[in-house]
């Protein structure tokens, strides 16, 4: 088993994570994905209508994001659900929230 740091991560997840998060450029990135549009929130805050579902900022394969949400390293991100149950701190407002595909467009 790999050796991990104080944040349950091992080096390659730094090596990847240093990689996502290095131009500093992430928020712009996502709304980019968005169309540059402000989501809309459900009222219990865990759900987010959006008009194009972003792919997952840890996979390298394509997979779709079913979350937006806060990691345990501090910095938001767009996860699937694999990823969210390793890098997520929750769903609700100030964690993270389920993507809705808006089918109001």
């Amino acid at each position: 088993m790999p050796e991990v740091n104080s944040l349950g991560l091992t080096d390659e997840d730094m090596d990847d994570l240093e990689g996502l998060l290095g131009d500093g450029d992430l928020l712009d990135d996502i709304m980019e994905v968005m169309g540059g549009e402000v989501p809309r929130t459900r009222d219990d805050h865990t759900k987010v209508c959006v008009s194009k579902i972003p792919d997952c900022d840890f996979c390298e394969n394509g997979t779709k994001a079913r979350y937006d949400g806060k990691t345990v390293m501090g910095p938001w991100a767009n996860m699937c659900q694999a990823h969210l149950a390793i890098y997520g701190i929750g769903l609700g407002l100030g964690k993270g929230q389920e993507y809705i595909l808006d089918k109001e467009d």
